[in-house]
């Protein structure tokens, strides 16, 4: 399964791939995060479609050297962005499996602030990247499934655990 975890800013997706991570066999993970990094920075569409692009080429590459799992993390933030990678890798779209990850707007700010992973979590950035990743999840996948995921006032562990059991029931 290619397991796609997304969400707004602070829901909870880097945490939770890294648990899911941890507790599966043959496992490959992907960060958007990190097959972006350019300097200089670049308009925001065209970023994104890059990390889907380099994505799509990792989550390839991996599956066909056998990963029963591929978590990427923070890949797809709306439908057009599930529409371009499914373009890109149709082959491979019936494995998709996406958790949207959601929370309160108060508890992912607080969230972000404590963590201080980078820029866009500074106070004066906040509102800016909610508008950036807006929250509406993709709706569709060609032969996937989507399942949307409240961690409001949830442990990561407790959220990995839930996607773990749907990961399972999908498989089944």
């Amino acid at each position: 399964k290619i397991v796609l975890i997304s969400g707004q800013a602070g829901s909870g997706k880097s945490t939770c791939s890294h648990l899911l991570y941890e507790h599966l066999e043959s496992v490959a993970l992907i960060e958007a995060d990190a097959v972006i990094k350019v300097k200089p920075w670049v308009e925001y569409e065209e970023l994104r479609k890059l990390a889907m692009m380099n994505g799509a080429v990792l989550m390839k590459n991996y599956w066909n050297s056998g990963y029963q799992y591929i978590i990427c993390s923070g890949i797809v933030w709306n439908q057009k962005d599930m529409d371009f990678l499914c373009s890109q890798i149709p082959e491979l779209s019936e494995n998709f499996v996406l958790f949207w990850l959601h929370t309160k707007k108060e508890e992912r700010h607080k969230r972000r602030m404590k963590r201080h992973r980078d820029d866009a979590d500074q106070s004066d950035s906040l509102e800016f990247v909610d508008k950036i990743v807006s929250g509406e999840k993709p709706d569709s996948i060609p032969c996937g499934k989507i399942y949307e995921i409240d961690t409001t006032n949830r442990i990561p562990d407790e959220v990995t655990k839930e996607i773990l059991q749907l990961l399972m029931d999908t498989n089944s």
